[in-house]
């Protein structure tokens, strides 16, 4: 575990032979290698023995916990599959419903390596204050992630049956500026109304946790000292809600050298309050760059844009987040874009839905002298058409037809004078 060694807690607690280890992905199990040095937590601060009776030996061998990462030992392997005590494809023995959050450290090629984590098991069996049901965290020598109930650092929290707004307080320490993943596996948990949501006090975000499937959520430690506060994270839960509003399609695309336009189609926009526009660099950790103000009351389907001006040559990543009135959030897909290379031809329509008749139009990456600009209603009948110059390679324009459109769904029709022809949907309300 880590670089340099992790606690990992192991417990059985009705003595059922059942054990549970704080760690999901620790090669560790119940059977002590020789020379292993471990912690016991008794039940008072009375002087307390451990007796090792003959029949305690284990003749399965558990050397895996020590081996380097990528090397394996037979016995081990064959211990895991008799005992279900082994790696990240393990599931745990105890069929108690449990949330496992890991640590792990992760780099710029998507590699990980296990840093720590702990354990929240829920059952009516439990108390909601913290006894000898849970386990304390020890502090490890690097990354170190525990549970923060009533004053105490736990490495497995038991507790009550999760209900609306309930809280798991995470305590993080030890860490440094650098990459890292959390991963939280639910096991056994009951399917129900309720989700995760972990809220991340530096970034100010709020980010969904299934409590079915796994989910993984990157983030960075810089040289802020808030993003490195022992209380940045906790997880919140709520009832499970509809989204906002549904991402069709997102695009992004080069405007000029140094910009990027991002495009992003949706419908059925609920209650929507903004859309804060997220860019990454490498498709993994995501900042916010910008907001848009939703538009609101519109059904249908409807297009938003945002313009990222003065970056650099590179690759760039972009997702929206839509948040709205009651502070639910919806994320879109994730878009690509690349500077410093060729621009790919492309035209976007704004706003969409149109308003007052009017379409403005921008372009780019064109190589044509001019375009044949149309107007196709839904029946297939051309309704307007224009000859528009095209000076530039990347530039707008406005177009203002004679015919009040009516309502309903068209679409704009671009035909370069090297016969490249470009379509995109507009609505008219």
């Amino acid at each position: 575990v880590n670089q340099v060694g992790a606690y990992v807690m192991l417990d059985d607690l009705d003595n059922d032979g059942v054990w549970t280890k704080s760690l999901l992905a620790s090669q560790q199990t119940q059977h002590i290698q020789s020379t292993q040095a471990f912690f016991v937590e008794t039940q008072n601060d009375a002087a307390a023995s451990i007796r090792f009776q003959e029949n305690f030996k284990s003749t399965l061998n558990n050397n895996e916990a020590f081996r380097p990462a990528g090397i394996s030992s037979s016995s081990a392997s064959q211990q895991d599959a008799q005992t279900g005590d082994g790696g990240e494809s393990d599931v745990p023995a105890s069929l108690t419903p449990a949330l496992y959050t890991t640590l792990y450290l992760t780099d710029a090629q998507g590699t990980r390596e296990l840093a720590d984590g702990n354990v929240a098991e829920f059952h009516a069996i439990f108390a909601d204050s913290v006894n000898l049901e849970d386990a304390v965290k020890l502090t490890n020598q690097n990354e170190t992630l525990g549970l923060f109930r009533y004053g105490v650092s736990l490495t497995a929290e038991r507790r009550q049956p999760l209900q609306v707004t309930d809280t798991l307080f995470f305590r993080l320490s030890r860490t440094s500026v650098r990459t890292y993943q959390l991963e939280f596996n639910p096991f056994n948990m009951p399917a129900g109304p309720l989700q995760g949501i972990l809220v991340d006090r530096f970034l100010q975000t709020q980010t969904p946790v299934s409590l079915q499937v796994p989910t993984r959520v990157d983030f960075q430690v810089t040289g802020q000292a808030a993003s490195a506060a022992a209380d940045r994270f906790f997880l919140i839960f709520r009832p499970i809600t509809i989204v906002p509003v549904d991402f069709l399609r997102i695009t992004a695309s080069p405007v000029s050298e140094r910009n990027i336009q991002v495009q992003w189609d949706i419908e059925q926009e609920r209650q929507v309050a903004h859309y804060e526009v997220e860019r990454s660099v490498d498709g993994r950790l995501f900042r916010k760059i910008g907001q848009v103000t939703a538009r609101g009351g519109f059904t249908g389907r409807m297009s938003y844009t945002f313009l990222d001006e003065g970056l650099h040559a590179g690759s760039y990543f972009y997702r929206i987040q839509s948040v709205d009135v009651d502070g639910r959030r919806g994320v879109s897909p994730i878009a690509q874009a690349k500077l410093g290379g060729t621009i790919r031809s492309g035209i976007s329509l704004y706003p969409n839905p149109v308003v007052g008749n009017q379409l403005n139009i921008q372009w780019t990456g064109m190589t044509s002298s001019s375009a044949q600009v149309s107007i196709v209603a839904a029946n297939g009948q051309r309704v307007y058409t224009n000859l528009v110059p095209l000076a530039t390679a990347q530039g707008a324009t406005v177009i203002r037809p004679s015919l009040v459109l009516p309502a309903g769904t068209y679409w704009l029709e671009w035909q370069t004078d090297a016969k490249e022809v470009l379509r995109e949907a507009f609505v008219v309300q």
